[in-house]
Order: structure tokens, then C-alpha cells, then sequence
């Protein structure tokens, strides 16, 4: 979408567009400042002996340095991507080789400082004329340094920092508004694919779309956090025993202040919907027609503002949203009850924090996780179905599959098939002992929490449009 870079003049606005002159050579003065680091960082860095980024080669790293030094080469940066992107997909993810991670973090915000570049000189050129145009530069920029962050991990000294800097930066310029794909075609893209997201064109809450709660047979007692005290909360830790909490987000940002509810507020914070955001696109990831994809927060927020539950939904599941946008992890406080361990030699450690947000519909397979979990419901709700590790056998868990994926966390029984009264016959010969497993069961509310404890079986489905944010600890 095409916008004037400043308004026609007049005697009348005169003044207006002198302040607004004023700001984008502000602007434009403190880009340059964070991209000139970001480029001396690398450069230094690449024409250092011992720097990791040297296993990539003399070749490689000679590019890179070039790119650095030469703003004429700096449009080489993609060359080095696409070597680096092979490279990083030669490997199973936790395999490849540190440069190679390094060199497609480098060359990511080479190619944004490029981009940011040839945008400022523009800005230059037409700074003095009046109703110039400008589309929407920004997102290519965005999603460089996205991919860098979601496909590489950004490793390196001051690389997540230099991320940041370029990304807090970028707002200081004008710039049209970014087009998003529309729910039911989340694989378009461009320029021209999908709608305009604005602070005034979205509503003040997400729609009320809702799937009818289903009748609870086993639900699980309410617990207010206030009544739990942490030695009992160990006590259940130890046992363990799942809770369904209430209260314990009463205090966080995201319920108040920062309101996740707000579809602007989220818009805002994600560099108007800019942001690449790893989705899911599907019923489930055990069905043969899921898949993934990196696309932009505002198709997420589409998906969450359709007024009917999509049919095959976008999900972002199981991310490190608050790595990536910093600015979002100051909405959310890591209970106190995550420091508490079941280990006698130490208490607490490391909390991983993955956000999960969805519109009605989404749904997570009946599995199992490696860690202690606590799922905190901050907007929406979603019912939870709780299985013992010792139901287990009666759960029919999945096999290695055929690529070598380990998948004996996840069950073979469609419960929301089950649930739905879809294929129950078949369900039953198939899995005779499912239909007797012992489990318990939750309306996760707004504002609640659910302690679910390391090894227990759950499945998950979203009955509003949700965000959630998930603790897991030892």
C-alpha cells in the first residue's frame, strides 16, 4: 500500500511538514548509525583468525568481507545466503556446523543493511519533494533479520543485539502499510496478496468464535494459586498430580496493561504484523496435509479474527516468541512456581518459555512432554484432556517413523475424532483399551493456569480464538 512521504504544502501546514522533515533526517541519521555498527561488528569479526565464521572457508568469508567493505557488494549477501541455507539444511538442525549458522545470521543482516540503504538514499532524494510515495519497504527488511533469528538462531557475539538495534530503529521511518495473506490462503504473498492490517481497521477484542464446550465426565478441581503455597505445590510436583490454577496471572502485563486480548496491541508489537512467525498450517501434525511455514504475525492475526472457526487454522505452537520479540516478554511473569524442582540436589533452573497462539480449532495430539509444564491461558480458552503416565499402553503410543523421527510421545488415537463421535467403531477395534483409560479433564479459562506434571498424556484443542504461553522446567 502506496502512502505520501509528506503531506502537499500550504501555508497552512507549513509547519507540519518541517517537524516532519525534521524527524525522518532524525531518523534517517540514527539508522545509519545502527547499520554503520552492524557492519563494522561483522567486518571486524570476519577478518579475525579465530572467529568461528572462518570454518566457512576463505572463499565465503572473503565475500562476506567484501560485502562489508563495499556497499556496491553488498547485494552479493544473497549469494552467501543461499550457500549458507544449503549448508544448514544438509544437517539435522542440532548437527550443523556453528559458521554456517554464523554466515546466514551475517549475511541476513548484510542484505537488511542493503535494503535499509538504498531506502535511506531515496528518502534522501526526495526529502524536499512534496506528496512523494512510499510502499512498503520495511517488510523485506523485517523478515531478513527474522529468518536470521528463527532459521540460524543469530549465534555469535552481539549478533541477537544487533538484530534488535536495526529492529527497534526501523519505526523511526516512514513507510506504507504491509498486505497480509486472508484466512482460507495463508500461502499467498507479495506486495499485492491479501489485506491491509491497521490500528484503526481492527477491532478493540478478538471475535467471540467459539467451538461449544464439550461436557465435562472428569474435571479436575479448581485450585486458586493463593491457597498453594509452594511446599505444597512441591508435594504435587513430587507425586505427581496435575492443577488447575486460578489466579496466577492476575498480575501480568499481558492481562492488564499490555492487553493480549487487543489485536492492535499485538499489531503493535509486531512491527505492524511484519514480524515472521513459524506457523502451523493443519489440523494436526500427525496428518498427512499439515505442514509449516514462515509467514508474517498479521496472516496469524487474520486467522484469530475470523469470525467462524477456520477449518484448517494457522497456529503459532510451541515458538520462542519472546526471544524473538523481546518487547513481548516483559507481558508475562514466570510463576514462582517453576523454581521449584523435584531433584534433591538443586532447585530450579533453566524455565523455557514457548508461546502458542491460535484461532478456534487449534489442536495438539494426545502426547507427552519431556519437562514440567505449566500452560497459562492468557486469552481465550481450551479444553485439556489429562492421561497418567501409567495409562500409557492404553494410549497406543506411535513408532520411529520411516525418516527416523522419534514419535513414541505422541498417541496413535484421534481423541478429537473420538470426542466428535467420528470413526468411533474404528477407534475401538483398532485401539480396544483406549476406551477404559482413566484421564481428567479441563476448561482452561481465561486467566488460569494448568500444572501439568513432566510424562503425563494431553490433548489439547482451542475453543476461542487463544493465546497461551507454556513454562517447562526440571
Amino acid at each position: 500500500m502506496v502512502h505520501s512521504l509528506f503531506p502537499e504544502s500550504s501555508s497552512t501546514n507549513n509547519f507540519t511538514t518541517a517537524s516532519l522533515l525534521s524527524g525522518l533526517l532524525s531518523g534517517i541519521e540514527s539508522t545509519q548509525s545502527v547499520c554503520a555498527k552492524a557492519i563494522t561488528t561483522i567486518l571486524t569479526d570476519a577478518q579475525s583468525n579465530s572467529d568461528p565464521i572462518t570454518a566457512c572457508g576463505h572463499g565465503a568469508v572473503h565475500l562476506l568481507s567484501k560485502s562489508c567493505s563495499s556497499t556496491s557488494c553488498r547485494p552479493r549477501a544473497t549469494d552467501l545466503l543461499q550457500l549458507a541455507h544449503d549448508k544448514i539444511h544438509a544437517f539435522p538442525f542440532k548437527d550443523v556446523p556453528l559458521c554456517w549458522r554464523r554466515l546466514y545470521t551475517d549475511a541476513s543482516i548484510v542484505q537488511a543493511v542493503a535494503l535499509i540503504d538504498a531506502q535511506l538514499k531515496l528518502f534522501i532524494e526526495q526529502k524536499d519533494s512534496a506528496g512523494a510515495s512510499i510502499t512498503d519497504w520495511l517488510s523485506p527488511v523485517v523478515h531478513a533479520l527474522d529468518r536470521a533469528l528463527i532459521i540460524a538462531g543469530a549465534p555469535g557475539t552481539q549478533r541477537r543485539e544487533l538484530i534488535d538495534e536495526l529492529l527497534d530503529t526501523l519505526p523511526l521511518l516512514p513507510c506504507g502499510l504491509p498486505r497480509f495473506a486472508i484466512p482460507g490462503d495463508v500461502q499467498g504473498e507479495g506486495e499485492d496478496a491479501g489485506l491491509a492490517l491497521s490500528p484503526t481497521s481492527l477491532p478493540e477484542r478478538f471475535p467471540p468464535a467459539a467451538i461449544p464446550d464439550p461436557p465435562l465426565t472428569s474435571p479436575l478441581a479448581l485450585t486458586p494459586s493463593a491457597a498453594l503455597p509452594l511446599h505444597i505445590f512441591h508435594q504435587h510436583l513430587t507425586l505427581p498430580t496435575p492443577l488447575h490454577l486460578t489466579h496466577l496471572l492476575d498480575h501480568w502485563p499481558a492481562r492488564s496493561t499490555h492487553p493480549w486480548t487487543s489485536p492492535r496491541y499485538l499489531l503493535s508489537r509486531t512491527h505492524a504484523g511484519r514480524r515472521l512467525v513459524p506457523l502451523e498450517l493443519g489440523r494436526s501434525y500427525v496428518d498427512a496435509a499439515w505442514s509449516q511455514k514462515l509467514l508474517p504475525f498479521g496472516s496469524l492475526l487474520h486467522h484469530m479474527l475470523s469470525p467462524l472457526p477456520p477449518s484448517a487454522p494457522a497456529y503459532l505452537a510451541q515458538h520462542d516468541l519472546f526471544a524473538q520479540l523481546p518487547r513481548l516478554r516483559a507481558d508475562v511473569l514466570v510463576p514462582d512456581y517453576c523454581y521449584v524442582s523435584d531433584h534433591d540436589e538443586a532447585d530450579g533452573g533453566d524455565v523455557q518459555l514457548n508461546a502458542w497462539f491460535g484461532p478456534a480449532g487449534t489442536m495438539s495430539p494426545l502426547h507427552t512432554d519431556p519437562h514440567h509444564n505449566i500452560l497459562a491461558q492468557v486469552v481465550g480458552r481450551k479444553y485439556v484432556r489429562l492421561y497418567a503416565p501409567a495409562q500409557g499402553a492404553a494410549l497406543y503410543p506411535r513408532e520411529a517413523e520411516a525418516e527416523g523421527v522419534d514419535m513414541s510421545n505422541t498417541s496413535c488415537v484421534d481423541v478429537a475424532a473420538w470426542m466428535e463421535g467420528r470413526g468411533r467403531e474404528d477407534i475401538r477395534r483398532a485401539f480396544p483399551a483406549f476406551e477404559d483409560a482413566v484421564y481428567s479433564e479441563v476448561l482452561l479459562g481465561e486467566g488460569e493456569a494448568l500444572f501439568i506434571p513432566r510424562g503425563w498424556w494431553h490433548f489439547v484443542r482451542g475453543l476461542q480464538t487463544s493465546c497461551s504461553v507454556s513454562f517447562w522446567w526440571d
